[in-house]
């Protein structure tokens, strides 16, 4: 297999491994389309608007939650554990207790920070 072919297998750059109700949770670093991708839905479900700031409150509040499904891998299986574009998911990751507990670390997964964009140039 060439160098080519295996970094195009890549997986995503865990950031932080969190634990939910005694479940292990990875949160891991989304590839750019998955950002925009999470913007995009974001926009379309009037969460925020075309400058990507919320336009409400609640927008705000689910933005986070749309991040954290973006964010949120199964340690075992590598998959996603919600799909930040399905409104059934936000929703659940929306009115989940856990949601303050895991949007912090969730946000550094989504945006580096400029320090960490530095050590990795």
């Amino acid at each position: 297999m060439s160098l080519k072919d295996r970094l195009s297998k890549s997986k995503h750059k865990l950031i932080e491994q969190v634990t939910i109700d005694g479940e292990r949770i990875n949160l891991c670093r989304p590839t750019n389309p998955e950002r925009l991708a999470v913007l995009d839905a974001a926009r379309e479900a009037g969460e925020i608007g075309e400058d990507n700031k919320p336009l409400t409150n609640e927008g705000g509040l689910r933005l986070i939650a749309r991040v954290v499904a973006a964010v949120a891998y199964d340690p075992e299986t590598g998959e996603r554990v919600f799909n930040p574009t399905d409104s059934a998911d936000i929703e659940t990751v929306y009115r989940a207790p856990w949601l303050e507990d895991v949007s912090k670390p969730a946000i550094a997964a989504l945006h580096p920070n400029l320090e960490e964009v530095r050590g990795n140039s």
